[in-house]
């Protein structure tokens, strides 16, 4: 029994090949989702971020501190 994908990358890929095999696919004349309606569901998911991982980013060395006194033990 086939399984639904649960990485986000493998279900854009899923609904790629859903758009794929529904353009122009004469066993399939009214879909519940046209093929545009399902890329431009896409692209709005990927437009709010849903686009993976992005590239790590390095974080900033924290600056010398300043003002610090270490309490008393005691």
């Amino acid at each position: 029994m086939a399984r639904f994908p649960k990485r986000e990358a493998d279900i854009r890929t899923l609904v790629q090949n859903i758009i794929a095999g529904l353009t122009g696919n004469p066993d399939f004349p009214n879909p519940p989702f046209t093929p545009a309606q399902l890329q431009a569901f896409l692209d709005n998911v990927t437009a709010l971020g849903w686009g993976g991982r992005a590239e790590p980013t390095p974080l900033q060395v924290p600056g010398q501190p300043r003002s610090f006194e270490a309490g008393r033990a005691g």
